[in-house]
């Protein structure tokens, strides 16, 4: 069933990037930007949304069936988009993408007991999809991957109920709901990072052709190895020599490209190790970590999107549209909360970490897709869920968490929106002296 799902997963993200590169034929530059971006905000972005469903569904199957639906109408709309009509389908390609994610997420570490072997397998296919997607994407492909898809995935489910085969233990950690959800923030945080480390890794090599397809394959090896690693000889010791490692090839990448692709290997065999802790820290919560942490990875994912798209940032231009404005957004929502009564140290402390990861994203969506104001507002409705899910695991609450979450965003924007106003009326006034 591990292997099942493994498959289905390089199925996916290669059918999803065949559906968008065939799209991007008939589109500039600019615009293939926008539906990239459309793209990964649904398919990371949403990933805690439709973890923390998936979670409290009686009939866990259902989001793989709702996945494949997804993609199938993808498919279906993909030759016929026009301009709006891309993004439309950008969506439905990243939420297909979201549900699979996180039910895979979930069964495998359900099924096996959250075996950290079994979740680099999982894991490890995406990478080797992303890449044939990019490289051989054709319509004969893309209809292959679809039936392989609904085949596989009846398969998985006519497996599971044959063999009834009920959820194996997992581990939890022995911590309260606060050290809990200040280490689970940690792993995000590193998740975070290794993600900004790989594409220092990969920039440093020949992003062309086979070089793209060999970052790919050893990103894949790196996965899986890593699980098999942890488990032969401890996941701390594991990971202190991955860490060393890494090290030495960050330093040595210079001088030779054989220490970029063994430190792109190394980052990746961390891969399962996050993952595994997420679900020690989330027990019975699989799928909420999987999502939490796919959600983290964006943020690698946009700042390597405008490195790639030649929109280079100077540190001016960056600090005006991403430092300053996160700077703000915690501070105003900071004080927001205050306001509403709060006044527990985790809540407060939280929500910074939860702006960082949501603000962001946003606001570098905004630099490369700046005319797109339906995006701007769809995307700051789903971060008000997004951040409401998070607001609820940490008040217990979810009236009280979406409460919190919806005057913090609202009160933000317009607040944002305001002194966009205010520069513009002084900007007007000066010329008029």
């Amino acid at each position: 069933m591990v292997g099942i799902a493994s498959v289905l997963h390089f199925l996916v993200d290669a059918l999803c990037l065949c559906c968008v590169y065939l799209m991007a034929d008939e589109m500039t530059r600019h615009s293939f930007i926008g539906m990239v971006l459309t793209y990964n905000v649904f398919a990371f972005l949403t990933q805690p949304v439709t973890g923390f469903f998936v979670d409290k569904m009686g009939q866990k199957h259902w989001m793989l069936l709702w996945s494949m639906v997804m993609l199938a109408l993808s498919v279906f709309f993909t030759p016929r988009a026009s301009y709006l009509g891309t993004f439309f389908v950008a969506s439905l390609l990243g939420m297909g993408n979201s549900m699979f994610h996180v039910w895979g997420g979930k069964q495998v570490a359900v099924k096996t007991g959250n075996d950290i072997r079994a979740l680099g397998v999982f894991v490890a296919p995406g990478a080797v999809g992303l890449t044939v997607g990019i490289f051989f994407h054709s319509w004969l492909l893309v209809y292959f991957f679809l039936l392989s898809i609904c085949l596989l995935g009846i398969a998985f489910l006519h497996l599971d109920e044959k063999t009834h085969q009920s959820p194996a233990p997992i581990e939890g950690a022995a911590f309260s709901q606060n050290v809990i959800w200040q280490l689970m923030l940690a792993v995000m945080v590193f998740v975070v990072l290794r993600a900004y480390l790989s594409e220092d890794f990969s920039d440093g090599l020949n992003m062309e052709g086979m070089g793209i397809v060999a970052i790919g394959i050893v990103s894949m090896l790196g996965k899986v190895a890593g699980g098999w690693i942890a488990k032969g000889i401890g996941i701390l010791k594991t990971v202190v020599v991955i860490l060393l490692v890494v090290l030495v090839c960050y330093v040595l990448g210079n001088t030779f490209w054989l220490f970029l692709l063994l430190g792109l290997f190394a980052i990746n065999c961390t891969m399962p190790v996050t993952l595994y802790w997420a679900n020690v820290l989330l027990k019975g919560r699989e799928g909420f970590a999987f999502g939490l942490l796919a959600a983290a990875l964006i943020l690698g994912h946009l700042v390597d999107l405008v490195n790639r798209s030649g929109l280079s940032l100077s540190s001016m231009e960056f600090t005006l549209f991403v430092w300053i404005p996160l700077i703000a957004t915690i501070l105003i929502e900071y004080g927001v909360l205050r306001l509403l009564g709060e006044r527990r140290k985790k809540v407060l402390f939280s929500s910074f970490l939860i702006n960082t990861f949501t603000n962001v994203p946003l606001n570098l969506s905004l630099l490369n897709y700046p005319e797109g104001i339906v995006c701007l507002l769809g995307a700051e409705v789903l971060i008000v869920f997004v951040e409401a899910l998070c607001y609820r695991w940490l008040v217990g609450n979810f009236k009280q968490a979406f409460a919190y979450s919806l005057f913090c965003n609202l009160i933000s924007f317009l607040t944002g929106v305001l002194l966009i106003l205010v520069v513009i009326f002084v900007i007007n006034q000066f010329r008029y002296l």
